[in-house]
């Protein structure tokens, strides 16, 4: 902790040249050093009267509200939106980017420092200068306070004064492009899932875009005119918002942009980002206000359908072809037109067709299984032939393509499953596509397509799907995966699903639950399973006089502390109830 003695000694130090002064605002001093310098710098200027700050003073102002517009308070030096995302070329702020922490503190300290420079040019001293720059520094830090809808709503109340103050003449505070992208950007992070979650964000993100479009349009600010970042802000703002409205909002951006393109507007020109962003609203979109069943599962199909018609679309756009939206567009009237042909720019990336394959697999349409698998086949193909970077098949991807197999309801859905791990493991040995090595939810979703078999399946098919269950666990040990507590339990599951009652299902649960106990991976789901897959003296005699309670801690180790795996089990144990068959749990001896 520095002393009163030393802070007062280094101000009056650095007080003496201005070199100094501006080196130590962003110097590495350390932290604890550097907040305490900053702050009694901040006191100074912020409690000298008005129209008596020095020059130095003036010009030492807006550096300090940089500084805390950085919040000094963190320990690496947080990307803004400035900083293209490697990883996928967006220029959307990632969820990460907002500070963890002292967010508010730091921008009620640029608050009172700016405050205090429009107060001080007030009183007439023309060396005060608040200017667009020294509002867009406010605007970024409240835009990543963390304060969700708090800092989205006061950078837009900043934003709003700065263009009436512009209209009234002050024009150094004219807000540019940036100062809306900051506050467009406020209302994405703000519309993210979570605690604080703002649920009109998106809505007002797109008013905010609306705006900046009448502004630029009808002369008012002509340095706003909106690029295809703003648009792409609003539209992962609309893309992880959950709304009911999502999918038709972005679908509707996407057209205002190829419009404003058409008209001249050559920095809104739709690409693939943007495409997927409108995929994200579809894959993620729920049906709402539809109490039926059978209503439910057609919305999910219709949505399925409706990304992969995009998909198709942005697969024609990119060949050149005939753009026009798919024809069975679920919106009537829906706008179209073709944009000029060679756009590589929008041709499908990993993104695109994953996000494809996840709305497929939520669908739980029978057919899910066959239209996901037909997307990776895609996928496939244009590595091994084109050997397209952009298109290099992932873990992620094939897992959803075995998750959408499993969750159908025919006989050979485990068989399909095995086969698409199967074509992913081959992809690593024969083709060195490490992106794509399975993990433990590729082997245990094979398992638990075993495991889910249709509960009218014959004996013989209920053998042979426990057969591959069996292998599939095997190849897992034998590979550098290491199974997990839902990988136990699922296989516990499948014995007491596909084995019939008798000396055989005795010795596999017997089997799965002792190595699950080595592995320390007996939780809530583990023990459920083996409930239902041991009889009542089976189950009290492998669990050696223990209770749910009093496990040992080394049968429980690896077990997740708050393990929602159970929960989420459960739930699928309910609604497949009906495929289940009855154990009868008989009186047979472990």
């Amino acid at each position: 902790m520095i002393s009163n003695t030393a802070l007062g000694l280094l101000i009056a130090l650095l007080s003496s040249s201005p070199y100094f002064v501006s080196s130590y605002v962003t110097s590495g001093l350390p932290g604890p050093k550097h907040r305490a310098w900053l702050k009694e710098m901040t006191v100074e200027v912020c409690d000298t009267a008005p129209g008596e700050l020095s020059q130095e003073m003036c010009n030492r102002a807006p550096q300090l509200l940089s500084a805390w517009a950085k919040n000094p308070y963190t320990k690496t030096k947080k990307s803004n939106w400035k900083n293209k995302n490697k990883k996928n070329g967006s220029f959307v702020l990632s969820e990460h980017e907002g500070f963890p922490h002292h967010g508010k503190e730091c921008a009620m300290f640029c608050e009172k420092i700016l405050k205090r420079l429009v107060d001080e040019r007030r009183a007439g001293n023309m060396d005060a200068i608040a200017n667009t720059q020294s509002y867009n520094a406010l605007i970024d830090v409240w835009s990543r306070t963390k304060e969700h809808g708090i800092g989205a709503q006061r950078a837009e109340q900043i934003v709003v004064g700065m263009q009436d103050a512009y209209s009234e003449g002050e024009v150094d505070v004219q807000p540019d492009l940036e100062s809306f992208r900051l506050v467009l950007q406020a209302w994405s992070l703000a519309s993210s899932q979570g605690q604080g979650r703002e649920e009109h964000a998106p809505h007002r993100a797109q008013r905010m875009l609306e705006w900046m479009l009448m502004l630029y349009d009808s002369g008012e600010n002509a340095l706003i005119q909106p690029d295809g970042n703003c648009f792409e802000i609003v539209l992962n703002a609309w893309a992880k918002s959950n709304h009911k409205d999502a999918p038709r909002k972005t679908e509707e951006l996407i057209m205002q942009m190829d419009r404003l393109y058409s008209e001249g507007n050559y920095k809104v020109k739709p690409n693939r980002m943007h495409f997927n962003q409108v995929l994200t609203a579809w894959s993620k979109s729920k049906p709402v206000d539809m109490p039926s069943p059978k209503q439910r599962q057609q919305y999910s199909i219709a949505t399925a359908r409706r990304a992969e018609s995009i998909l198709n679309h942005m697969n024609t756009i990119s060949k050149g072809g005939e753009t026009d939206y798919h024809p069975d567009n679920i919106y009537a009237n829906a706008e179209q037109r073709t944009i000029d042909s060679a756009n590589h720019d929008i041709s499908p990336n990993i993104a695109t067709y994953s996000a494809v394959c996840l709305a497929w697999a939520k669908s739980k349409h029978d057919d899910c299984g066959r239209r996901a698998e037909k997307i990776l086949k895609q996928v496939e193909h244009r590595f091994k032939i084109y050997n397209d970077v952009n298109n290099t098949p992932d873990t992620i991807l094939y897992n959803m393509v075995i998750d959408a197999h499993s969750k159908t309801s025919s006989n050979k859905a485990h068989v399909k499953s095995r086969a698409v791990l199967d074509r992913q493991i081959n992809m690593v040995k024969k083709y060195g596509n490490k992106k794509c090595r399975p993990d433990v939810y590729s082997f245990t979703s094979v398992l638990a397509s075993c495991a889910s078999l249709n509960g009218s399946s014959s004996r013989k098919e209920k053998l042979h799907a426990f057969e591959i269950a069996r292998s599939t666990f095997d190849e897992m040990c034998r590979s550098d995966v290491q199974p997990n507590h839902v990988t136990y339990g699922t296989m516990l599951k499948a014995c007491g699903r596909l084995l019939p009652l008798g000396k055989e299902r005795r010795k596999f649960t017997r089997e799965y639950f002792r190595k699950a106990c080595d592995a320390g991976c007996v939780g809530d789901m583990v023990l459920d399973r083996l409930k239902d897959a041991a009889s009542p003296i089976q189950y009290n005699g492998l669990l050696n006089g223990h209770t749910r309670n009093t496990l040992p801690a080394e049968w429980t180790s690896q077990v997740p502390k708050n393990d929602n795996r159970r929960n989420t089990q459960m739930r699928s144990f309910k609604s497949n109830k009906g495929n289940r068959t009855n154990n009868g749990r008989n009186t047979q001896r472990s």
